[in-house]
């Protein structure tokens, strides 16, 4: 229901995560804009020190970045969810005293002062979007927008080459977007209905096997098992493995040229680390092969530096690291360069949206979590944390209603 103040609550016997209907068209514009900025902050790999994209001489993440902050500091419902944010960040922003130890100061303030900057930006703009239409609603929209995303993509790497990894998916590399279209799959699969869940579930997946980036994939293998099994209900999980067959069997007859242009060698890896073993793949820096020797190099070296090495000093003191300059794995990260306790400590808010809440919510953290267990850095996470704060502030919410609730049935 709406209530006077013009902010939407659910009612004592109505879902806390239904979907209310709109005010009219400003607010439907006013919502859509709100989201729209904060997915565009979270899509540039960073707002300060990044890649240079341009307009007329402008820089255009900064400029997004500062807009989305004047909404926040500027507006009161905006600026209500700032507390919230940085109380859920105290955890995460102890690690910075390991910045004074850095072997590589630059480099891990840069990581880290952009993901705290995105951050207390976006999780404000999308928790007062859910605030006024419902949390489905914003899903939705970020489906839209990914959906949009992925257009812009298709038509773009068709001109410009599109199964060469080298040039851009639009505006992100092949692991970043691989990791947006992992997202509208997971929301799709969990927060759409009718046969719409299951043909966008397809196209975003086909979207991951397009960017020919295992981390995206194997975290949408995983999530999407678990998701199948364990949040689907009854027949819905065989219409689910129904509709991925038959997806894969249209791609199969439909595009058969397409298919065998596709560069499989780089996923043939899979089948080279089960016949041939682990070591013989490490040759690439990309490959699993090396990833498994950075790893058990990074997991030894953790019990030789118990308190951390400091921010961005990770390539200084794993001789082995491919001329990396992270682990690709965000708990070895965070344990080798701040330290087994103060690193643990920093990982929880990373790890919030694991608390009982919205099911879309969820499996897109779970998506996340396993996607930052193969590949990024400290800075990629910021999905991870936006969707893990989001998550908490929503079951927060949810708590504070269904307690009031139980409350105003106890009084005479």
């Amino acid at each position: 229901m709406l209530t006077t103040d013009g902010v939407y609550r659910s009612g004592l016997h109505e879902s806390v995560y239904s979907t209310p209907p709109l005010s009219g068209l400003r607010e439907s514009v006013a919502v859509f804009t709100t989201v729209g900025i904060a997915w565009l902050i979270l899509m540039v790999e960073a707002v300060f020190g990044g890649r240079e994209l341009l307009l007329s001489g402008v820089p255009i993440p900064p400029m997004i970045f500062f807009a989305g902050l004047l909404v926040v500091v500027g507006v009161s419902s905006f600026r209500r969810f700032v507390a919230p944010t940085l109380i859920l960040l105290v955890p995460l922003c102890l690690v910075g005293i390991m910045l004074f130890i850095s072997t590589r100061p630059d480099y891990g303030a840069y990581k880290f002062f952009n993901l705290l900057a995105v951050t207390i930006v976006v999780v404000p703009l999308l928790s007062n979007a859910a605030e006024r239409v419902g949390v489905e609603a914003v899903v939705r929209i970020i489906v839209l927008i990914l959906s949009v995303l992925l257009a812009g993509a298709v038509i773009f790497k068709l001109r410009y080459g599109f199964f060469d990894r080298q040039v851009l998916y639009l505006m992100n590399g092949p692991i970043v977007f691989g990791r947006l279209m992992g997202i509208g799959a997971i929301l799709s699969l969990l927060a759409l209905s009718g046969m719409a869940r299951y043909v966008a579930f397809a196209v975003f997946s086909l979207a991951v096997l397009w960017t020919m980036s295992k981390g995206p994939l194997l975290a949408l293998m995983v999530t999407t098992i678990v998701s199948a099994f364990w949040l689907l209900k009854g027949s819905e999980r065989w219409w689910f493995l129904s509709s991925v067959l038959l997806a894969i069997a249209s791609v199969g007859i439909f595009a058969w040229d397409a298919i065998a242009s596709f560069d499989w060698g780089r996923l043939a890896v899979l089948w080279q680390l089960l016949s041939s073993g682990l070591q013989s793949a490490s040759a690439d820096p990309e490959s699993f092969g090396a990833r498994y020797v950075i790893y058990v190099t990074t997991f030894e070296q953790i019990f030789t530096y118990p308190f951390g090495v400091g921010l961005g000093s990770w390539s200084t003191f794993v001789p082995e690291n491919f001329g990396l300059d992270y682990p690709h794995n965000f708990f070895l990260e965070m344990w080798f360069e701040c330290g087994l306790v103060l690193g643990t400590i920093g990982m929880i808010p990373f790890v919030l949206f694991l608390a009982p809440g919205h099911t879309a919510l969820r499996g897109a953290g779970l998506f996340l979590l396993v996607a930052q267990m193969v590949s990024g850095d400290l800075l990629d996470a910021r999905f991870l944390l936006c969707f893990s704060l989001l998550a908490y502030i929503q079951y927060q919410q949810r708590s504070e209603e269904v307690s009031r609730g139980q409350q105003s049935r106890t009084l005479p």
